[in-house]
């Protein structure tokens, strides 16, 4: 039933073309567009009420159908489609082109593996540390072995205790071959078994029991990453071979509290820098001096400044980190990486480019390099060199929403809201349950002018643990409803803060500034964010939506000018 009918007005075709649109869309989400617990609710939806994103409930659905069914909804009939005629060619247009994206073969690199989390058998299941940490550590080593694809640490966990067939693993990952083994430490005691399996055939390629102490794990965790080699027929560099034999932390104590630091970190807690700083520390004063414990120190304390733990000079700390590791090495691809990571907190994004250049030169197969360095090529309006960089993230880090989100902010910068909007919706399928994923993916939306859907994204973050993505969605939901009050009067201490040390967010309040016309904090925030390195000269001058009422301020003009200058005397 159409908004007219439910009215007693006078019925045409596009009433008909509302009933359509009403069916399509409970086709596409199993659920009724305006449903309710009576029949003077479902009116009231009819009349007043958005039907939420399909993509809520169908991530298979493609954003062009979306679209088409919300226009087949319009509560202004004059807004819908006009005939039956104008809905077959959008739909035929679009069975075109899904029949040519799926004409694509996907090829699958024949030397490429996954090594999933070696599962913990100690007897209290207390271990968990150690048996992520050697499958984090096989994976390092399998990773400079140029001609072998290896998937990132960051997808291999996403199958930690979750039982899925290999078969479905391997095509999930689109890989061949597949690693995955137990792990026993009791006392000072190991017992390890791995296996290789070819997913193709689902055969066991070798299997191996290895007996042990702690003192031996370095050893043993080279004997699993030289029979992979040998069963693989891959062929070592002197180089190569003398990388899998290294061992970066000598100690076995200092080692256990590296791994202890490492699962920290990855466990997410409040407390996750604070233990891992303790333990990074502590595995210093056992070694000394150390290249790979300096680097993850660095690492801890920048993650602190974006943190906001402001009662230390954690920007200090990561400089002097820095320092020993060059001192240690002054090649270290370690280095190059943290530093860059400093260069772009300190807002100097041509030298943390330059430095992350190298890191990657040395370690191309970097995840955290890899995702950074594409980030700071889109800030400096730079896509066609982040291009790259985010397939291959992809390629070996496929199952991290965040990375497509990387190849999406290429498109998402350089204009192409469409193209964007198609790697924002992945990342939303793979992490709608993250903050920071869901106001991403309304921020792409609202730019593909496609305001209802962005709405519906934004709701969700009402239900979820207060963060700076929850704040930031409740003042853009106000900016986007023009409700200026309510969206001034949503900007915490805790935004303004996180503005003044983390790039992304002086620019999201910028632009949320400007959505409502407060151009007096709008510029003041651009100007924050061009200190924190943004220059991206394209985006402000005329791609991005939310700053157009700016664009003929004098203010913003002679900024654009010194955006331009900065942007075209870029030189990485």
């Amino acid at each position: 039933m159409s908004p007219e009918q439910v009215r007693g007005q006078t019925l045409d075709t596009r009433s008909e073309i509302f009933s359509f649109g009403a069916v399509l869309y409970e086709m596409a989400t199993a659920r009724r567009a305006f449903g309710g617990q009576t029949t003077t609710e479902m009116i009231e939806r009819v009349l007043l009420s958005q039907p939420e994103a399909i993509s809520l409930f169908n991530y298979n659905i493609p954003p062009e159908l979306d679209r088409i069914v919300r226009k087949c909804l319009e509560k202004d009939r004059q807004r819908r489609y006009q005939s039956v005629h104008e809905i077959l060619i959008d739909l035929h247009n679009l069975q075109q082109e899904l029949k040519s994206s799926s004409s694509l073969s996907v090829h699958r690199n024949e030397l490429s593996i996954v090594v999933l989390p070696f599962e913990d058998l100690s007897p209290n299941r207390d271990n968990e540390y150690f048996s992520d940490g050697l499958t984090d550590e096989i994976i390092t080593d399998l990773s400079q072995i140029e001609q072998l694809l290896v998937i990132s640490r960051t997808s291999a966990m996403t199958f930690k205790k979750t039982w899925k067939d290999i078969k479905r693993i391997a095509s999930e990952l689109n890989v061949n071959y597949v690693l995955q083994g137990t792990v026993r430490k009791s006392g000072n005691n190991l017992r390890i078994t791995a296996q290789l399996i070819d997913a193709n055939t689902d055969t066991n390629l070798w299997v191996t029991k290895l007996n042990g102490t702690l003192d031996d794990v370095f050893g043993i965790q080279e004997q699993v990453s030289r029979a992979i080699v040998e069963s693989l027929s891959l062929h070592l560099s002197p180089q190569q071979t003398q990388k899998l034999a290294e061992r970066p932390i000598q100690d076995i104590r200092a080692y256990e509290s590296y791994l202890r630091a490492r699962h920290a970190l990855w466990s997410l807690k409040p407390d996750a820098l604070t233990i891992a700083e303790r333990e990074l520390l502590n595995a210093l004063n056992i070694t000394g001096e150390n290249e790979l414990l300096y680097t993850m120190l660095g690492s801890v304390y920048s993650m602190s400044v974006e943190a906001g733990l402001s009662d230390k000079d954690y920007l200090r700390k990561t400089e002097e980190c820095v320092e020993n590791v060059f001192r240690l090495n002054p090649k270290s691809s370690h280095g190059y990486s943290v530093s860059g990571l400093l260069h772009y907190r300190k807002g100097n994004i041509q030298q943390g480019i330059r430095d992350l250049k190298k890191a990657y030169s040395i370690t191309p197969n970097n995840p955290d390099v890899l995702v950074l360095l594409c980030y700071l090529y889109c800030l400096a309006g730079k896509p066609s060199s982040a291009e790259p960089l985010a397939e291959k993230l992809i390629e070996i880090d496929p199952l991290t929403p965040l990375n497509y989100a990387a190849k999406g902010m290429i498109y998402f910068l350089d204009g192409n809201f469409k193209e964007s909007l198609v790697h924002y919706r992945k990342m939303f399928e793979l992490g709608k349950e993250s903050p920071a994923i869901c106001f991403f993916y309304a921020w792409t939306l609202y730019s593909s002018k496609l305001d209802d859907e962005a709405l519906s994204v934004l709701n969700l973050l009402k239900s979820m643990p207060q963060s700076i993505f929850t704040q930031l969605g409740l003042v853009f939901s106000y900016a986007m409803k023009s409700e200026k009050d309510q969206a001034l009067a949503a900007v915490t201490v805790e935004l303004t803060s996180a503005g003044k040390r983390i790039e992304f967010v002086a620019r999201f309040l910028c632009e949320l500034h400007a959505l409502v016309d407060e151009k007096d904090e709008a510029i003041k925030w651009l100007e924050e964010d061009l200190r924190l390195g943004f220059m991206n000269y394209a985006y402000l001058a005329k791609r991005s939506r939310f700053v157009e009422n700016l664009r003929s301020d004098e203010r913003f003009i002679q900024i654009l000018e010194k955006v331009k200058y900065s942007y075209e005397s870029f030189v990485d």
